[in-house]
């Protein structure tokens, strides 16, 4: 998984110490892991997002967000 490169001021004014910048579902997006949740920010930090993004685009929805976050769960249960 390559590690993206966003601006980490808007994230420095909230308090909030991003761990890992990736690719977000959304174009225009990045998903950024932090101390506290999953945030989407826009690509040119103006905009941050909070909450779980759900895929519809199938038959079920499906929430990104918390396949993501299993996801880093079960990455470090197998260290």
């Amino acid at each position: 998984m390559r590690m993206m490169r966003l601006s980490v001021s808007p994230l420095a004014k909230l308090g909030v110490q991003s761990t890992e910048i990736q690719a977000s579902p959304v174009a225009g997006m990045k998903t950024v892991l932090t101390n506290s949740g999953v945030l989407y920010v826009t690509d040119d930090g103006k905009h941050i997002i909070q909450g779980p993004m759900y895929d519809v685009s199938g038959a079920h929805p499906v929430n990104v967000t918390n396949k993501l976050l299993m996801g880093q769960l079960n990455a470090l249960e197998k260290r």
